[in-house]
């Protein structure tokens, strides 16, 4: 890598500055010409000499280049011609300047010739100073107050980069072998050391190191090495870091691979900050890296109140198991880019917020994971599973069904292919999203959901309504689109919502066959909207049986209204039907008339009461009602009697005395076979349920005098209320459905 390159020359640089002070101890001509710049290509471009004392020479400004086109400028440079009364010999400069050159990928030098050759220096410059006010390397961060002493057997630098201050020693233990230890004197944190052997052999060297237990202090220090991805900061709380690396002496083998490192760390517990996210808790296992730098490991993280493209999370759980991290240089800049490749990622997702009242509960798995970071964006690409998923309205939780498919994120691009799972027919989801701009759609093809094998009760917990769905099936076809970059978040939406034989009950009303679509609209301008619609229900069933319900129905959603045309169903064996009404439930109060002929009176009354009277004909109605949140009225309804009139007698072991001669038992003995020929009634029904029947019937009684006509005047109350309630209690919703569904 370039890094390693541009490190290594400017050490290089470190020996040829030492060098020309100390062999500057005669003529300038001779210094500058001396063999030991030839050896390493380099030559003076540019002198200014200042003053050249008896025991010092002072040069404002000097440069050098490298064969390669490296320029070294040096300001203001201080180079002793006589040693100090102790014996040393202190060089100054203010500043040192190194502008690098690309030098391809091969040096000229192995960077283990640079070591060996600086790790000889105190051979022949022992008792030297060397002090630096600023080196100025770019891009790298500019270095402070570099100090470097060298002694007979030790080497000593210091220098603060970034406001921190660290500081190396080298020290010569015999020939093939030296101890470093690097440190930051000024940090308040223990463990503050780094300690490592080099060793020399004839194939070059071998470092060993080892950083025990802490590594947070040297965050600061990673950081300015370059090797995290861009916008990482670490916080480390406690590891284990051992390391290792081998600088081979041939230089055949080029930059990007002269250098064979690895590190290991079994255990590490960090705080990871990424953009927004700050703290991030990250707990590392298994940590493996060599040359690339690759690596591979373990891990495992933990996000509170994590902010989403999509929505805030309460929380997200990541854990992944040999995931590999890979760093591969760009040729035209020393920037890196980073591809992240994982197996499989598990993810934990609570309470994702999609609205005040929305969220989501996921358990999520990508297979396959590939992230890389390519001219400083992102690009992701992982297979993507989910078993099942969790929406949470309120304090509801609703069991929705999983999804697989592919994911992708091409920089600020997101797309989303998949298929949902778990549904009796699964469909397909297309998603698209862009970070930037905020803006996104997604369609949704042809998923459907069945109540026949759950019901809608125990989808949804806890379930405090009264009402539930048992058969039946729900698709959906939706695409939409969004804006989120302002707010509010602009929203537009189609949706196809099909309802096909859905069966369940409300209370002690059971219904079956219940079908319809929605054609949805919805718009964050003007709201959602409906298309006009129809729908067909087979069978209430509320006691009494209302079958063949067919509409045509406009739904007026900010008005929490419908439109009904064209009402029908059948009861009691004859038909039913409305004019054109609306129901707003925003009123107190809406109106609607109902219409019936040909009801069949022997089918209405087959209750308990009327078990000992037998009636024949049909009859007609105008039942003008008025609906209220707390019951329904009708007033002055009307009954009419259809040609050719019927039959009411009593059957055997009825009321009828013929030794009767009150007005009641008249009455009584008139009915006990009466052929009436008219039927009128008025009818009045209250919100308690209390039903009023004002009834004038006219006919003949073959059995008191068939010649005789008859005019009987009637009225009749019975609580309509408490006859459902005892119909009701006579069956089991649960059986009423399961009679019904298999037919």
């Amino acid at each position: 890598m370039k890094v390693t390159r541009y490190l290594a020359l400017t050490l290089v640089f470190f020996v040829i500055l030492a060098g020309v002070g100390w062999f500057l101890r005669d003529t300038l001509i001779r210094r500058i010409s001396n063999p030991l710049l030839q050896q390493y290509d380099i030559t003076v471009t540019s002198v200014s000499l200042d003053t050249l004392a008896t025991r010092d020479a002072h040069i404002g400004y000097l440069q050098l280049e490298h064969s390669n086109g490296t320029v070294i400028e040096l300001e203001n440079l201080s180079l002793p011609i006589v040693g100090s009364s102790t014996g040393r010999k202190t060089y100054r400069a203010s500043k040192v300047s190194i502008i690098t050159a690309d030098i391809g990928d091969k040096t000229a030098t192995p960077l283990a010739q640079y070591i060996e050759q600086f790790l000889a220096l105190p051979e022949t410059l022992a008792g030297t100073e060397i002090l630096i006010d600023a080196l100025d390397m770019p891009p790298y961060p500019v270095i402070h107050h570099l100090r470097w002493n060298l002694d007979e057997n030790r080497q000593a630098l210091g220098a603060t980069i970034d406001s921190i201050e660290m500081s190396a020693t080298i020290t010569r233990i015999d020939p093939a072998n030296h101890q470093l230890v690097l440190s930051l004197p000024n940090s308040a944190e223990a463990d503050q050391e780094i300690y490592a052997n080099l060793r020399q052999d004839d194939a070059g060297f071998v470092l060993n190191g080892e950083v025990a237990p802490g590594l947070k202090p040297w965050m600061p220090v990673i950081a300015l090495a370059d090797v995290l991805p861009d916008g990482i900061a670490l916080d480390a709380a406690t590891t284990g870091l051992q390391f290792s690396a081998s600088i081979p002496f041939d230089t055949s083998l080029s930059a990007a691979t002269a250098i064979e490192w690895s590190l290991r760390m079994e255990q590490a517990k960090l705080l990871v900050n990424y953009d927004d996210w700050r703290d991030i808790p990250v707990t590392v296992s298994g940590l493996m890296c060599k040359s690339g730098p690759v690596c591979s490991l373990n891990f495992h993280i933990s996000m509170a109140d994590a902010k989403l493209p999509v929505g805030a999370a309460a929380r997200i759980e990541v854990t992944a198991r040999d995931a590999h991290f890979a760093a591969v240089a760009t040729p035209a800049s020393i920037d890196s880019s980073w591809q992240f490749t994982a197996k499989s990622i598990d993810t934990q997702v609570e309470a994702l917020a999609l609205s005040e009242e929305f969220a989501i509960n996921a358990s999520v798995l990508l297979d396959d994971v590939v992230a890389a970071t390519p001219q400083q964006t992102i690009e992701m690409h992982a297979k993507l599973f989910s078993p099942s998923t969790e929406a949470v309205l309120a304090r509801q939780v609703a069991s929705l069904p999983g999804f697989r498919g592919e994911v992708s994120l091409q920089g600020e691009k997101f797309a989303a292919q998949l298929e949902s799972v778990g549904l009796n027919q699964d469909g397909k989801i297309s998603v698209q999203h862009n970070l930037q701009s905020g803006r996104g759609e997604m369609s949704i093809s042809g998923a459907g959901i069945s109540f026949a094998g759950k019901t809608l009760s125990k989808r949804v917990t806890p379930w405090p309504h009264d009402f539930d769905l048992s058969s039946g099936s729900v698709s959906l076809d939706l695409d939409s689109q969004w804006e989120s970059a302002a707010a509010p978040i602009s929203v537009n939406a189609q949706a196809d919502v099909t309802t096909r034989d859905l069966a369940g009950f409300y209370t002690d009303t059971v219904f079956t066959g219940l079908s319809t679509k929605l054609d949805l609209t919805f718009s964050s301008d003007t709201g959602l909207a409906a298309a006009p619609s129809s729908i067909t229900i087979a069978l209430i069933e509320m006691g009494l049986p209302v079958e063949d319900i067919k509409a045509d129905y406009t739904l007026d959603a900010d008005e929490l209204a419908a439109d009904v045309e064209n009402l029908n169903m059948s009861v009691f064996g004859g038909h039913v039907w409305a004019d054109p009404f609306s129901f707003h439930t925003g009123k107190s109060s809406n109106n609607l008339t109902l219409y019936a002929e040909s009801i069949e009176l022997s089918e209405l009354l087959t209750t308990n009461e009327f078990a000992a009277i037998e009636v024949t004909g049909t009859i007609a109605a105008v039942l003008p009602m008025t609906l209220e949140e707390d019951g329904i009225t009708i007033i002055d309804g009307r009954l009419t009697g259809e040609p050719p009139g019927g039959v009411i007698r009593y059957l055997p072991g009825g009321m009828s005395d013929a030794a009767d001669n009150s007005s009641l038992g008249l009455v009584n003995l008139a009915l006990s076979n009466f052929q009436y020929e008219s039927l009128t009634s008025v009818v009045d029904y209250r919100k308690d349920g209390e039903l009023k029947l004002q009834m004038q019937l006219k006919g003949r009684n073959p059995d008191m005098q068939e010649s005789r006509p008859v005019v009987l005047n009637l009225g009749v109350e019975s609580n309509v209320r408490q006859m459902l309630r005892s119909l009701q209690a006579a069956r089991a919703v649960e059986d009423i459905l399961e009679k019904h569904l298999q037919q």
